[in-house]
C-alpha cells in the first residue's frame, strides 16, 4: 500500500487531483487521502475506535452477522470492511464512485466485490442485501435521504441498516467543509431522517462523547479556511486526518475504548459522533 500511496501523492503534487477523476459526483471524494487512511486506519484513535464500535453494534443487533449479506454503500478505502472481515465478517460486499479507493480496496482485499458505480446502479440489478452500511457518508449529501431511499430498495424486508455520522450541529466547521459536509447531526435529526426515508430505527447513539469537549476546544484554538488551491486543500485533509503525536494517539484510543466499554449501553447526551442501526419493515 505505500506504493500506492505515494504514487497518487506524486499525481495529486502534479495535477492537483487524484488520478481518474471524472465528473462532479466525485466533487465530495476526489481531494480525500484515501491513501493515507488506508496505511494508518488500524492504529489511528478515531477510525479504530469507531470501527470496533460499528462492529459491536453489528454484532448485536444483525442476526447471523457472520454470515449476512453485507453491503458497505461509501466504502472508501474498505477501512470499516477490512476491520468487519477480521472480526469473522464473510458476506462483505463494497460500493465506490472513487476509482482511487476501488483501487486501493481490491488491493487491500482481494476476496471481496467491490463494486465501482453509484449506489443507483446497484439498485438496477435487482440484487437484495442483508444488511447495509453507510459510515461517514450521508453527510456528504445535500439531500441525505435519497441515499437511504435506495438503502432500503437494497434491502430485504426486515434488513438492516447501520449508519454513523458525525454529531452537533454546532461543531461544524471548515474542517467540515474541507471534508465535503453539508451538515453534522443530533439524534432526533438523524432519527427523523431515518424514519421519513421508510426505516424502523432501533438505536440511534452518540458515541465517543469526550470527542466532544475536544473538537469544541480545537474548533475554538484552531481558526482556518478551506484553502481555494487544490493542493493546498489536498494536504490539509492530509494533516487533519494523519495520525496524532504516538503518546496523545495511544492515550485517546484506551480512553475511548474504557469510555465506550463503561457507557456504550447508556444513552449519552452528547458525543463526537452517533451511530444508528434501523430495520426495513416487513408489510
Amino acid at each position: 500500500m505505500v506504493e500506492v500511496g505515494q504514487a497518487v501523492i506524486q499525481q495529486v503534487r502534479a495535477d492537483g487531483v487524484h488520478p481518474s477523476v471524472d465528473g462532479s459526483k466525485l466533487a465530495n471524494s476526489q481531494y480525500f487521502p484515501y491513501e493515507l487512511v488506508s496505511q494508518i486506519d488500524d492504529d489511528h484513535f478515531w477510525f479504530r475506535v469507531r470501527n470496533e464500535i460499528i462492529f459491536d453494534t453489528i454484532r448485536h443487533n444483525l442476526p447471523d452477522w457472520q454470515k449476512a449479506r453485507f453491503l458497505e454503500i461509501g466504502s472508501g478505502s474498505a477501512t470499516v470492511l477490512d476491520f468487519l472481515n477480521y472480526g469473522g465478517m464473510s458476506g462483505l460486499e463494497g460500493c465506490d464512485i472513487n476509482p482511487l479507493a476501488i483501487e486501493i480496496s481490491r488491493h487491500r482485499l482481494p476476496h471481496i466485490n467491490f463494486n465501482d458505480c453509484s449506489y443507483e446502479e446497484l439498485i438496477n440489478n435487482g440484487k437484495k442485501r442483508d444488511a447495509i452500511g453507510m459510515f461517514d457518508f450521508i453527510e456528504h449529501f445535500s439531500d441525505d435521504r435519497t441515499p437511504l431511499q435506495a438503502a432500503y430498495k437494497l434491502l430485504n424486508p426486515g434488513g438492516h441498516l447501520f449508519v454513523s455520522v458525525p454529531a452537533h450541529q454546532s461543531l461544524y466547521s471548515s474542517v467540515d467543509k474541507m471534508m465535503g459536509h453539508y451538515r453534522r447531526y443530533s439524534r432526533k435529526s438523524l432519527s427523523d431522517l431515518l424514519v421519513s426515508a421508510g426505516f424502523a430505527p432501533q438505536r440511534v447513539a452518540y458515541v465517543m462523547p469526550t470527542m466532544y469537549p475536544l473538537v469544541a476546544l480545537k474548533r475554538q484554538i484552531i481558526k482556518s479556511e478551506v484553502p481555494d488551491d487544490l493542493i493546498q486543500r489536498y494536504w490539509a485533509l492530509v494533516k487533519e486526518v494523519d495520525c496524532p503525536a504516538k503518546p496523545i494517539n495511544v492515550i485517546l484510543k484506551h480512553w475511548l475504548r474504557a469510555e465506550h466499554a463503561v457507557f456504550g449501553a447508556l444513552q449519552s447526551p452528547f458525543g463526537g459522533s452517533l451511530v444508528a442501526c434501523a430495520i426495513k419493515p416487513i408489510k
